[in-house]
C-alpha cells in the first residue's frame, strides 16, 4: 500500500512538472546527471586493477594486413612526400662528369677508408717546392705587369715536382672570419689555395703568415644567393652574402666600387672565386663587368659553381681571363665520413682527366680528414698542386688545341 502511494505522488509530480518549461529543464538536468553518473561508475568498474609486481606488460604493435591499404593510403593511391627542407644548390654537379650519387650513404666505422698509402709505400714527406718570394707591402691595383708576368702568375706559388702525376689542387673557402679554425687550415701541408673573405679581421697578417707557411692566395668575393629567405639554414638558400656583395641589378660602376673594395683589402693573390653567387653568376650583364675587371687587373676566376647556371667559366673563357671549374665540394655535408668519400671522388676524376679541383672550407671535420689525407697524397698517385699550376695546364692545352687546329691537324 505504501508503495502505490510513493509511486501516485511520483505520478502526481511527473505531471505537474511537465506542464511547465522550468519543470522541463529540471527533468533534463536531472536526466543528464543520471547518465553520466552510470557512465563513470561503469568505467570505474570496467577498469583492470594494478600489477602488485613486476614491470608493466609489453605493448605490441598491430600487424598490418599483408594485402590491405597501408598508412591510410587507397589501393594504388600514390604516395606523396614532402621535402624536409630546401636542396643546396652546391649540391650540382659539373655537366658530362660520372660521378657517384649526390648522397652516398655513411659508412660504418670500420668500412671508412683510411687514406693510408699502398703496402710497400710510406706517407711522402714535406714537398720539395721553392721557397715562397715576399708578398707586396700594399694590396695590388691593377694588373701591371713586371717582367712581363700578369699578377695571377707573378704571385703563383711554385709547385712542386709532379713526376707526371695526376694534379690535385684543393681550395678551402671562408677562410679569414673564424680565425682559430682558419689558422688550422694555415697549418696543413702545403701547397693549398686558401680563399680569404675580405670583410675579415687582419687579413695582411692572416694572409702573410699562410703565405710563408707555402700557401696561394685568393679573394672570396661574396655575390648574391638565390634567395634571402631560404629554409633550414641552407647557406646557399637563405645565408647571408655579406658587406659589399656583387648583387643583380647594380650599376657597372658600383659593381666595379665593391669589386675594387674587396680587391684592396691584402695583397699577394692569384685572383678570385665567388662565395655563393648561384643569383649573381647567372646573370650576365652583371658577370661581364667581374670578368672585365679580372681581365684588367691580370688575375684568374675560379667558378665555385654554386649552380649549374653559372656563365662564369664561359664569359672568362670568351674574354682570355686565365679560368678554371671546381669539380667536388668536400663538405656540404659535414661529416668525416663525407669528407673521406669526396676526397675518393676526387682521386677518380684526377686520375680520369689528368686534374681535378675540390673546394672545402675550415670545418672541424673537413681539416681533421686533410690532416689524414694531405700526407698520403704521392702515394696515391696524385701530386697536390696549388690552382694556378692547374689554370697554367688548361691554357696550355687550350693553346695546344688551337695551334692543332690552325695547322689542319683538327678537323670539324
Amino acid at each position: 500500500m505504501a508503495r502505490a502511494s510513493v509511486w501516485s505522488r511520483i505520478k502526481s509530480l511527473w505531471h505537474k512538472a511537465s506542464r511547465s518549461l522550468l519543470g522541463i529543464a529540471a527533468m533534463g538536468l536531472a536526466l543528464g546527471i543520471g547518465i553520466g553518473m552510470g557512465l563513470w561508475l561503469g568505467d570505474v568498474a570496467d577498469k583492470p586493477p594494478p600489477r602488485p609486481n613486476g614491470p608493466p606488460p609489453r605493448a605490441t604493435a598491430p600487424t598490418p594486413p599483408q594485402d590491405g591499404p597501408r598508412d591510410g593510403l587507397r589501393p594504388n593511391q600514390p604516395r606523396i612526400d614532402v621535402a624536409p627542407w630546401v636542396a643546396d644548390p652546391r649540391r650540382e654537379r659539373p655537366q658530362g662528369l660520372d660521378l657517384p650519387p649526390e648522397r652516398l650513404p655513411e659508412a660504418a666505422p670500420e668500412e671508412r677508408p683510411s687514406f693510408l698509402p699502398p703496402p710497400g709505400i710510406a706517407p711522402d714527406s714535406a714537398p720539395d717546392a721553392p721557397a715562397p718570394e715576399a708578398l707586396p707591402d700594399q694590396p695590388q691595383q691593377d694588373g701591371q705587369q713586371e717582367g712581363g708576368l700578369p699578377a695571377w702568375r707573378r704571385y703563383a706559388v711554385a709547385p712542386p715536382d709532379t713526376q707526371g702525376r695526376p694534379l690535385v689542387a684543393i681550395v678551402i673557402d671562408d677562410m679569414g672570419v673564424d680565425l682559430r679554425h682558419s689558422q688550422e687550415a694555415a697549418a696543413l701541408r702545403a701547397p693549398l689555395t686558401l680563399a680569404y673573405l675580405p670583410y675579415a679581421r687582419d687579413l695582411a697578417g692572416q694572409t702573410a703568415a699562410a703565405h710563408r707557411a707555402g700557401h696561394e692566395l685568393m679573394v672570396h668575393v661574396s655575390m648574391q644567393p638565390q634567395s634571402k629567405t631560404g629554409a633550414a639554414g641552407q647557406a646557399e638558400s637563405g645565408g647571408d652574402p655579406g658587406p659589399n656583395a656583387l648583387t643583380v641589378g647594380l650599376a657597372p660602376e658600383e659593381i666595379r666600387r665593391r669589386l675594387d673594395w674587396a680587391l684592396t683589402q691584402f695583397p699577394g693573390f692569384v685572383g678570385i672565386n665567388n662565395h655563393m653567387g648561384s643569383a649573381f653568376t647567372v646573370n650576365r650583364p652583371g658577370m661581364s663587368v667581374v670578368i672585365g675587371e679580372l681581365k684588367r687587373r691580370g688575375l684568374l676566376f675560379l667558378d665555385s659553381r654554386t649552380t649549374a647556371g653559372s656563365v662564369g667559366e664561359a664569359l672568362a673563357m670568351e674574354a682570355g681571363v686565365p679560368h678554371a671549374t671546381r669539380h667536388v665540394f668536400l663538405d656540404n655535408i659535414q661529416s668525416e665520413a663525407e669528407a673521406r668519400t669526396r676526397l675518393l671522388e676526387l682521386e677518380r676524376i684526377a686520375k680520369a682527366r689528368g686534374a681535378a679541383i675540390a673546394i672545402g672550407h675550415p670545418h672541424p671535420t673537413t681539416l681533421t680528414v686533410l690532416r689524414e689525407w694531405l700526407p698520403t697524397a704521392a702515394g696515391r698517385g696524385l701530386a697536390l698542386v696549388p690552382l694556378s699550376t692547374i689554370v697554367a695546364r688548361n691554357m696550355n692545352a687550350s693553346v695546344s688545341a688551337e695551334a692543332r687546329h690552325e695547322n689542319g691537324s683538327i678537323t670539324r
